[in-house]
């Protein structure tokens, strides 16, 4: 799917907060009526559950995954005699965009064994971060990123909707692919506005509204965004002086980028060396 494909090339821009993190246990006759504010991801760890959601049923059996979007009202059945599960609530956001999950069809259940390496990962980690282990807050964090990660795998590979039944969203990111693909084999040189918004085929004031958007922040915050990162990426891999990256991400010496750096990264890029 070229919407999530496109996903993965912002993940640097990516955003994760966790909230709650919990395991319940329900007997036969539990039923549950919500509608939850934030993303709500589900790991079917015993029993079954069986699900009513706009209008269509599903059943989520022993080690699958139910995803479920904010905002949308759900009736949650036991399907067994007894049920357990692990849920997180969470919130993904690019820049100021809350809501980048919801312009893709990936609400709904996730087949356990699509996504079995990555499951057996996140509840170990889990089940350390319930005994309060060390850093056991971050691991959980980390592995939810990478559950993620694994359901937009997942749904990648389904058969891919016609552009037409693209969800608003997903076709403003498809659009601005050229432009985001242009940053980023230019990032030693200057780019302007004006010649991102050509590549869309816009005019610059449309395309400066377009762009933040879609994406939640603006192409020069964006642009410094993957210049940062790319300087961080060269930075561990030790391969360049100062001098030599700073010229690399498009800058003209090494204070200026040394400056900009430090008050992106909050700390000096010397600290990576």
């Amino acid at each position: 799917m070229q919407g999530l494909m496109l996903l993965n090339q912002l993940a640097d821009e990516l955003q994760l907060r966790l909230g709650a993190c919990h395991r319940q246990t329900h007997d036969g006759r539990w039923v549950e009526r919500k509608i939850h504010s934030d993303y709500d991801l589900w790991l079917i760890d015993e029993g079954s559950v069986d699900l009513e959601v706009a209008g269509g049923q599903q059943r989520a059996n022993e080690g699958d995954l139910v995803l479920f979007y904010p905002g949308v009202y759900y009736t949650a059945r036991a399907g067994s005699e007894r049920c357990k599960l692990i849920y997180a609530h969470f919130q993904l956001s690019l820049g100021n965009n809350r809501d980048i999950l919801r312009q893709f069809p990936l609400m709904g259940i996730v087949p356990g064994s699509a996504v079995r390496r990555e499951i057996g990962h996140f509840r170990t980690v889990f089940w350390q971060y319930r005994r309060r282990e060390a850093m056991s807050y971050l691991a959980l964090k980390g592995e939810l990123l990478t559950l993620l990660a694994a359901v937009l795998k997942y749904h990648s590979r389904q058969p891919r909707p016609a552009p037409e039944t693209l969800s608003p969203g997903v076709q403003q990111l498809v659009r601005l692919q050229p432009v985001l693909g242009h940053v980023e084999q230019n990032l030693h040189k200057r780019i302007p506005v004006r010649e991102m918004a050509d590549l869309a085929d816009m005019s610059e004031k449309y395309f400066l509204s377009y762009f933040k958007k879609a994406l939640g922040i603006t192409p020069g915050q964006y642009v410094l965004q993957r210049r940062m990162a790319k300087a961080r990426e060269h930075l561990y891999q030790r391969r360049f002086s100062i001098k030599e990256l700073a010229a690399l991400v498009g800058y003209s010496d090494s204070y200026s980028f040394s400056k900009a750096f430090k008050k992106h990264h909050k700390l000096p890029p010397t600290d990576f060396l």
